[in-house]
């Protein structure tokens, strides 16, 4: 199974494909994917290893690839102010600390672009016993996360604070009993559809 890595229109006369990522026989499937996040993207390919796992690839300078160095088993989540954000399928024990099933971390796409190597690992959302995370959606005027919370719908919004690099949030003032989701985001645009 191969993947090309083709110029952006891809159907120049005469153009040389080159060899961007050949899968494994027992691969489920190669995706390309860009992660826009309103200010840059991020081409990249994704190899489904198994159902339940993966490896995301960026895409460099000359179609060059390095692997994120994240488990296998992490859901992408979005591309947000510079950081690649995903969601743990298990625990994952890095660099001395231990982040915990089901949380939202981040980490920055150019280091990891630059070095291959793991950078600084950001926790953006930990969820308690009683909540789970069930979407993440990006808009130009936020990183929303759709929780569930005691079978009841939340919406936070999450932003970098441009002045300590922080992450804050906060809750959107919707009804306390409902199921919420997003059915329309931007990274484009502030306007963001909410379902409830």
């Amino acid at each position: 199974m191969d993947v090309l890595a083709l110029e952006a229109d891809g159907l120049l006369a005469g153009l040389e494909a080159q060899l961007g990522l050949e899968g494994r026989h027992e691969d489920i499937g190669i995706w390309p994917r860009v992660m826009d996040s309103g200010e840059e993207t991020l081409p990249m390919i994704d190899q489904s290893l198994t159902f339940f796992t993966g490896a995301y690839h960026l895409i460099g300078d000359e179609g060059k690839l390095r692997r994120l160095p994240l488990p296998e088993s992490v859901d992408l989540a979005g591309f947000y102010s510079g950081r690649i954000l995903f969601t743990l399928r298990d625990a994952w024990e890095v660099a001395g600390r231990t982040f915990s099933q089901g949380s939202l971390l981040a980490i920055s796409a150019a280091a990891s672009q630059v070095t291959g190597e793991l950078p600084g690992v950001e926790t953006v959302y930990v969820p308690d016993d009683r909540t789970s995370i069930s979407g993440v959606t990006v808009s130009r005027s936020g990183l929303y996360v759709i929780l569930l919370h005691n079978v009841k719908g939340r919406i936070l919004r999450f932003r970098v604070e441009p002045d300590t690099g922080k992450w804050s949030s906060e809750l959107l003032p919707l009804p306390a009993n409902g199921t919420v989701s997003i059915s329309a985001a931007s990274p484009h645009s502030d306007t963001v559809l909410v379902n409830y």
